[in-house]
Order: structure tokens, then C-alpha cells, then sequence
């Protein structure tokens, strides 16, 4: 992802792919209202538990790129695998990038299964859905 509506704002990102998460608001001006409430907090209350509670304009929705419904074994690695065998046979990459992908995908299932998982507990933390 490159770029987002004015009314939404990038919650994290690497050089290679700029926004990975967003949160959504009605207008530019919660987003912006938002914004300010979060630069506000100390970097020592960010470190900690934040809860939506602490801010005036929440978001009403929000996305993150990385499909962490496909971090399951027996669903999600073999559709991963048969997506790039597929890739192959149409030639659409060359055969040792897709043979190094499914390597990389096999050995390091766990951590990404991990991260996935640690990734979507952290935004249904901050989102306050785990109170309920």
C-alpha cells in the first residue's frame, strides 16, 4: 500500500511497503483530532497498554496488510504453496524465486504464525475489544 485516503492515518510501515495498517475516520479532522491525541501521549504510556478510551476521536475501522488469515498450516501455507506452483506453471516469475519463497515460507512458518497472532491481539487490545 502507497497511499490512503485523507481521512485515514498509517499506523506502521517499512521502507518496502510504507502502510501495512491504517486506521479509518469520517473526516480529515477526527483523523487529524486523532492524530494529535495519540503525538501527545508519553512515549512511556505508549509502551504500555493503550486503550481507545484515552482519545476523543476514535477510528471506526481499521486494515493491515499481511493476511494473517493465512497463518494457519493446514489452510493457509498450502494455499500459499499451490498459489506460487500455480505461478510456476503459468511462468509468471522465474522458478527459483518461487522455489525460494516456498522455502522461506516453510521455514519460518512459526514465526510468522507468531507475528500474526501477536499482531492481531495488539490491535484488538488497543481497539478495546477484548474487554468485552
Amino acid at each position: 500500500v502507497k497511499s490512503i485516503p485523507n481521512c485515514s492515518l498509517s499506523l506502521g510501515g517499512t521502507d518496502n511497503v510504507p502502510i501495512q495498517a491504517c486506521a479509518y475516520f469520517a473526516s480529515r479532522k477526527e483523523k487529524d483530532a486523532f492524530n494529535q491525541s495519540m503525538s501527545s501521549l508519553s512515549m512511556s504510556t505508549l509502551s504500555q497498554q493503550v486503550s481507545l478510551d484515552t482519545v476523543e476521536q476514535k477510528p471506526y475501522a481499521f486494515t493491515f496488510q499481511g493476511h494473517p488469515e493465512y497463518a494457519s498450516r493446514d489452510v493457509g501455507l498450502e494455499t500459499y504453496i499451490e498459489i506460487l506452483n500455480y505461478m510456476d506453471t503459468k511462468r509468471k516469475l522465474p522458478h527459483d524465486v518461487l522455489e525460494d519463497a516456498k522455502k522461506d515460507a516453510i521455514d519460518n512458518f512459526e514465526v510468522i504464525e507468531e507475528d500474526c497472532v501477536n499482531l492481531m491481539y495488539t490491535i484488538m487490545s488497543f481497539f478495546g475489544w477484548l474487554d468485552a
